[in-house]
């Protein structure tokens, strides 16, 4: 994912947001996730995607679309993970949490799928070219 495990403790101390992987992620050691593999005790996650494949070796668990595991008060909002390719054979995604939701290809390449706390004036935008997903206004 973008973030291999994460460590507050105090609430709202850390926020990850706006950030999104088309990467295939592995681990052999558990807690793969597409954004966020373990995180700690009061963090936000918030406006992230996730449109690869996350899956373990060995005796690895917890797999997520978008965090692999979640401690304590950690809150996630509006997240989105392609379940289609995460469901595939090499994949699993198994490990879901309110506020990260499994969806489509299609949805996740439809501005009007996504609430409107996404903000696609400042911070999304159309990609220029395949494969078609969202990326960040500065890039």
């Amino acid at each position: 994912g973008v973030i291999g495990y994460t460590n507050c403790n105090a609430l709202g101390a850390l926020t990850v947001r706006n950030n999104y992987s088309l990467a295939s992620v592995s681990s052999g050691a558990g807690n793969v996730g597409g954004i966020i593999g373990a995180t700690g005790w009061a963090e936000y996650v918030q406006y992230n995607y996730f449109a690869g494949t996350a899956n373990h070796t060995g005796g690895a668990t917890n797999e997520g679309g978008i965090v692999g595991s979640k401690s304590g008060n950690t809150t996630l909002t509006d997240n989105f993970y392609n379940s289609t390719v995460c469901a595939s054979a090499s994949s699993n995604c198994s490990t879901s949490y309110a506020g990260a939701t499994g969806t489509t290809t299609a949805n996740l390449q439809n501005k009007s799928y996504f609430p409107v706390s996404w903000d696609f004036s400042n911070v999304w935008k159309d990609p220029p070219s395949s494969p078609n997903y969202f990326i960040l206004y500065w890039e």
